[in-house]
């Protein structure tokens, strides 16, 4: 089973999302745990929802100057070493890279946080 699989169907929950265009990635962070995360998340966008069970969290993000665009990241602590996340964004005839953006801020976020 695909290790984003849940985390995705999170995502889908928020908005209509086309698979092809989900980012998905591993993230190494130090000394994290639940609360900081949601801290760390909270620091770049609205966290919507958390499950402490499943240990995630849903956070909508709107990268970039103008803030138009949102972004919508699912983040899963695996450890206190790595965090799983998927990201998605629904982009206009003009690509604004939103997804990436927000996932840019949301590494920095976790280097800050970072123990």
């Amino acid at each position: 089973m695909d290790e984003f699989h849940e985390l995705s169907a999170k995502l889908s929950e928020y908005l209509i999302v086309r698979k092809k265009q989900i980012m998905t990635g591993n993230l190494t962070v130090s000394g994290f745990d639940l609360p900081l995360l949601r801290e760390a998340m909270s620091s770049i966008g609205t966290v919507m929802e958390q499950n402490e069970e499943k240990r995630f969290l849903v956070t909508m993000v709107k990268p970039g100057t103008a803030n138009r665009n949102t972004a919508y990241i699912v983040t899963q602590l695996v450890s206190g070493q790595q965090v799983r996340a998927v990201a998605y964004a629904k982009e206009g005839l003009i690509s604004m890279r939103t997804s990436e953006k927000a996932c840019a801020q949301m590494e920095e976020a976790f280097r800050r946080y970072s123990r």
